[in-house]
């Protein structure tokens, strides 16, 4: 099933007029503070160990949204984990049909992170659909396993394996582009 934006989890009630909705973002647990919360319930729930997220950083995390695109379960997952961990907002998708389908329904996002070899739609016909498409402006990282000497227009690579911190520097270096207005 695709992603989609994460549903309340919970309420915290920390007196009779803050009410505090939570939701998992990653590994952590995070209420949304609304302006009518007061500092002495928003440190309660600070202290309880629940991280804050505003409406700006709702707002943020929209702007820095991530499609992950690859048929392992355990590799969609652990992007998942590890993008939401440093504030992106991550959706995921099984193979480049489904990818399509929840492109048309989220903002689009400032780099997609694409396997290759997938079922139903694979990567390349994914590429192609997506050149002749309005998004086709988004960049996208391939991460494939395969040692091949692939050239495909506007596609950076990362090749199985790699360390968490190469995939940060790439998302974080199209997330700085898309921030800057430079796509």
């Amino acid at each position: 099933m695709r992603e989609r934006l994460p549903e309340p989890i919970g309420l915290i009630r920390v007196d009779e007029h803050c009410l505090f909705t939570w939701v998992e973002r990653g590994s952590r647990r995070v209420v949304q503070v609304e302006s009518h919360h007061c500092e002495h319930c928003v440190a309660e729930v600070q202290r309880l160990g629940f991280g804050l997220e505003t409406d700006d950083d709702r707002a943020t995390r929209q702007r820095r949204c991530v499609l992950v695109v690859d048929d392992d379960s355990g590799i969609r997952e652990s992007l998942k984990l590890l993008l939401d961990d440093h504030g992106y907002q991550t959706y995921t998708a099984r193979d480049g049909e489904e990818a399509l389908e929840l492109l048309a329904e989220i903002e689009p996002p400032v780099v997609i992170l694409l396997d290759l070899i997938m079922p139903r739609m694979d990567g390349r016909r994914f590429l192609s659909a997506k050149k002749a498409s309005p998004l086709a402006a988004v960049p996208v990282v391939v991460i494939t396993a395969l040692d091949l000497d692939l050239r495909l227009d506007s596609v950076d690579f990362l090749q199985k394996p790699f360390s968490p911190q190469a995939l940060l520097k790439l998302v974080s270096h199209h997330a700085a582009r898309a921030e800057s207005g430079g796509g």
